[in-house]
């Protein structure tokens, strides 16, 4: 793999590891809610529950960085990205009907066919759909980004703050919040925007400019805004809508980090293999981990550290460290099947 793209692995690595630790419950994600609020351990967990936020922004920038750029026509694109997803989501969701079947009991197979056209089979697949959503928007994002200046990018990024901003102040204040029908809502929808960026800061943004100085700047608004967006949740509770009201600073954060690290950073050939291993089985990861989170797997590592003192966010991430490492096991035996190769 060109060197370029290492940090791109590196990216998807970490992203379905915080997908992992999303998706933990009051064990990890809502942990600080045990906790006084105000206290370290309550600011401590509440930062990294909205830290973890950037993880599904991340790749979709990733796919705008790598998939913007091209041109193909639409009967490829039908062929060779949508058509695959949608197999993707309806073999996994079978998987997951099917193993509700032999642990709950038998469900009717309507039943099925209606979660899967009008929700999810299981939550986390939503993520499959938004997807499938921008994979049928690409030729509309390719003709747009193609042809916007630096100017229209960073106006886009503008304009993502400010509307964040003002929902900071609706959600934080008595002020109301915004009208709705003022947002500009699709180009700043997730399936724009964040391909949008990504395609920025890969393609337009000269790796001249990436420098530690940017990263330093960048970082201390991250934190600032993850601050000030704990002090919202902490005043008027915890909601899947506060979490990531800066979401954007955040994400562009962490991809900005990777890049400059992976410009200065001269990895060995150990190092890439890693690397690689972690960040091609990502998506695997992410279509299997929710099976692992639970049931004995859990109590053979998180519950047994607990018990023996160990701190519950530090047992936590183990946990999750572990359910990656045996999906990542999963996925490698799964893609010995040449077949399987083109869809995990």
């Amino acid at each position: 793999m060109k060197k370029k793209l290492l940090y791109i692995e590196f990216l998807r690595a970490i992203a379905v590891l915080f997908v992992i630790f999303n998706h933990t419950g009051g064990d990890g994600f809502r942990l600080f809610l045990k906790y006084p609020a105000g206290s370290i351990q309550y600011w401590t967990c509440l930062s990294v529950s909205i830290f973890c936020k950037f993880a599904v922004p991340v790749f979709f920038m990733i796919s705008g960085a790598l998939l913007l750029g091209k041109d193909e026509p639409l009967r490829v694109l039908w062929k060779k990205r949508i058509a695959r997803m949608a197999i993707v989501l309806v073999t996994v969701s079978l998987m997951y009907y099917f193993a509700e079947c032999l642990l709950i009991g038998p469900t009717p197979f309507e039943g099925f066919l209606r979660r899967l056209y009008g929700s999810a089979v299981k939550t986390h697949l939503w993520f499959l759909y938004l997807y499938i959503a921008f994979l049928i928007t690409l030729p509309f994002l390719r003709l747009m980004v193609q042809k916007m200046e630096v100017k229209h990018f960073y106006y886009l990024i503008g304009l993502a703050v400010l509307f964040a901003i003002l929902s900071y102040i609706g959600l934080g204040t008595e002020w109301p919040e915004v009208y709705y029908k003022l947002k500009p809502a699709w180009v700043l929808s997730t399936i724009v925007l964040y391909p949008c960026v990504g395609y920025f800061l890969e393609q337009r943004v000269d790796e001249r400019c990436y420098s530690v100085k940017q990263l330093v700047i960048l970082w201390a608004a991250n934190i600032s805004t993850i601050a000030i967006t704990g002090a919202l949740i902490m005043r008027i509770g915890e909601g899947d809508d506060r979490y990531d009201i800066f979401g954007l600073i955040n994400s562009i954060c962490v991809f900005y980090t990777a890049k400059l690290l992976f410009m200065k950073w001269h990895s060995g050939k150990v190092a890439k293999w890693i690397i690689n291993a972690l960040g091609g089985s990502a998506f695997g990861v992410y279509l299997i981990h929710v099976g692992l989170l639970s049931g004995r797997l859990k109590q053979v590592v998180f519950d047994s550290m607990i018990g023996v003192g160990v701190n519950s966010m530090a047992a936590c991430w183990a946990w999750c460290l572990v359910v990656y490492l045996i999906c990542m096991v999963v996925v490698w035996l799964v893609r010995r099947l040449a077949f399987m190769r083109k869809y995990i």
